[in-house]
């Protein structure tokens, strides 16, 4: 079934899962209705599904141009209301890039979700995932953090040696330790030598900032498709 009021629009449509249609309530807004999911699409930002997808997960009031704010809550950037701990509300390899701003440790399945972000990206895209390190205050503050994570974190996702419950499909392309003040210089020269070194002996004595993980989406391995 085309959903009603986006084909008319220049919407790319095989961006959504087949199983939505649209009931038009709001002038501002699309509502879709999944099986059991209510999403709502903002009809004003419907000119970013015209060209490549971004999706800015778990966006909450923080607005990233050129992508399209996806959330559980109907907040200001919200543009796709979906749940990120449940099934993603877009066809597979539909999206081309996906930026995640301190949202991943919120997420209790994180194996479950990166499952879904490979599933719906396209091969070679890009996946940028900003998260507290776990020496810092700033993971301990929010009792809404379920995870804490390492400089190696994100590893997880690239070893085929433990793809059968992480679901792998990943390479960890870049990835920063931000560190502030003065000692944080301090932590900054040990990490520079040795960052499993600094996270082992000397972390939460010189405490870090924020990790930043770039990952590529990788569909295929040696001509056969990646897992999941």
């Amino acid at each position: 079934m085309v959903p009603y009021g986006l084909s008319g629009m220049g919407v790319n449509i095989n961006n959504f899962d087949s199983k939505l249609i649209v009931i038009s309530d709001w002038p501002s807004r699309c509502v879709l209705i999944a099986r059991t999911e209510l999403i709502l699409v903002r009809a004003a930002n419907m000119e970013q599904l015209r060209k490549s997808v971004k999706l800015n997960m778990g966006c909450g009031n923080k607005q990233k141009t050129g992508f399209f704010g996806v959330d559980a809550y109907w907040c200001g950037a919200v543009d796709v209301m979906a749940d990120l701990t449940k099934q993603l509300p877009f066809k597979t390899s539909s999206i081309d890039e996906i930026y995640l701003d301190n949202v991943i440790e919120h997420v209790f399945d994180i194996s479950a979700l990166m499952r879904e972000i490979h599933r719906i990206c396209i091969d070679k895209s890009k996946v940028v995932i900003v998260t507290p390190h776990f020496a810092s205050a700033d993971s301990w503050r929010d009792p809404t953090h379920v995870h804490h994570l390492s400089y190696f974190s994100m590893d997880h996702f690239q070893r085929q040696s433990v793809a059968h419950y992480t679901g792998g499909g990943f390479e960890v392309a870049r990835r920063n330790l931000s560190f502030g003040g003065i000692l944080g210089n301090i932590g900054r020269l040990i990490f520079s030598i040795s960052p499993r070194l600094y996270e082992n002996t000397w972390c939460f004595i010189f405490r870090p900032g924020t990790l930043r993980f770039e990952l590529t989406v990788v569909k295929s391995v040696m001509g056969k498709q990646a897992h999941p």
